[in-house]
């Protein structure tokens, strides 16, 4: 069974087909996206891993009649999608009963048209009542004034575009954690067809160039986040005000490293959770620079 267009949910009832669905999705325009446009690397726009998630949130939201999406396992990024005029116009989603099949679905992304697709992302998805969330965590108190965004946007490590650039100011640190202050205004992608009703992309990047910075911090270059064993989702990142994110470092291996990503109101509350993200060593002397651009070097 197929599915194109609209953004209303597909089925009248939260039950699925026992065979699963093909949803198809157009991808014609989305490179002009303006936050597309803003997480380009070589000058290409790339589809952020936190968009590729929020397509399968958004999926998953309209096959369940809306029920909100609480978590994501197992998800993994198998060829990124770079906008770069080679992508295919349309995708196709391929949606399968998880291991419970009453709160999970699989989805696995493969370009339309192609005789043996391989899949660009998979991953399982779980709608359920909203889920209590755990204990708040002591944090730092927020700058009593505006600090600006992080010197990481000026300096190039951080390649994104201005409607992507929400880390501010630094507020602890060592060679296993970082506790770090954010706050951006939510932007539009794509008529909302990457974001559900506790998940934004936009926003939940931030997170993952908080990963990248103690990333940073512990082997000197940048981290291609390509994994993520969990992910829970409390309560949607605020629009256009404060809150923390802190990472915290689970293992380090010569090419990759695994960190836990938390996102909390100021006061401590915790509002989504990433566990396990893996993001791969992008060193130039692995011949990895295509994957990342070059620092720039700011003249003062």
């Amino acid at each position: 069974m197929s599915v194109l267009g609209p953004l209303r949910s597909v089925f009248r009832s939260p039950s699925l087909p026992s065979e699963g669905v093909t949803v198809l999705r157009d991808l014609d325009g989305l490179a002009k996206e303006a936050v597309l446009v803003d997480h380009s690397i070589d000058g290409l726009p790339v589809l952020p891993m936190t968009a590729a998630i929020g397509w399968g949130v958004n999926v998953t939201e309209r096959l369940r009649e809306g029920r909100p999406v609480t978590g994501v396992r197992d998800f993994q990024v198998r060829k990124g999608l770079v906008l770069d005029g080679s992508q295919p116009p349309r995708a196709r989603v391929i949606v399968q009963l998880g291991d419970d099949a009453a709160t999970e679905l699989h989805l696995a992304f493969h370009d339309d048209g192609v005789r043996t697709p391989l899949p660009r992302y998979e991953g399982v998805f779980r709608t359920a009542e909203k889920e209590a969330a755990p204990a708040g965590l002591r944090l730092p108190a927020l700058p009593a004034q505006e600090s600006g965004t992080h010197a990481a946007y000026r300096d190039g490590f951080l390649f994104h575009g201005p409607l992507l650039q929400g880390l501010g100011a630094v507020l602890a640190q060592d060679d296993t954690h970082l506790t770090i202050a954010a706050q951006l205004p939510d932007p539009h992608l794509a008529h909302g067809a990457y974001k559900g009703r506790l998940y934004s992309p936009a926003l939940a990047d931030l997170l993952l160039q908080a990963a990248a910075l103690l990333g940073r911090r512990v082997c000197g270059h940048r981290c291609l986040p390509v994994a993520v064993e969990r992910v829970e989702l409390f309560a949607p990142l605020p629009d256009d005000e404060p809150f923390v994110i802190v990472v915290e470092l689970l293992e380090r291996e010569p090419l990759e490293l695994t960190c836990t990503v938390t996102a909390c109101r100021p006061q401590g509350d915790v509002l989504q959770r990433w566990h396990a993200v893996k993001g791969i060593v992008a060193a130039p002397q692995l011949g990895s620079r295509a994957a990342w651009p070059a620092p720039r070097t700011v003249r003062t």
